[in-house]
């Protein structure tokens, strides 16, 4: 049985990112974390 993408488009390729646009994703991910880090360790840091 062929999956949906074969059956909508025969010959397509899958669809790429490009560098430029991997590099922002992935400093977006990695400030993210490095937020979520920070905040829990304030949060951690402050009950008696």
């Amino acid at each position: 049985m062929a999956s949906t993408a074969e059956a909508a488009q025969p010959g397509a390729t899958a669809p790429t990112v490009g560098s430029q646009r991997r590099n922002i994703i992935f400093v977006a991910v990695v400030l993210g974390m490095f937020l979520a880090a920070l905040d829990q360790t304030i949060v951690a840091t402050a009950p008696p």
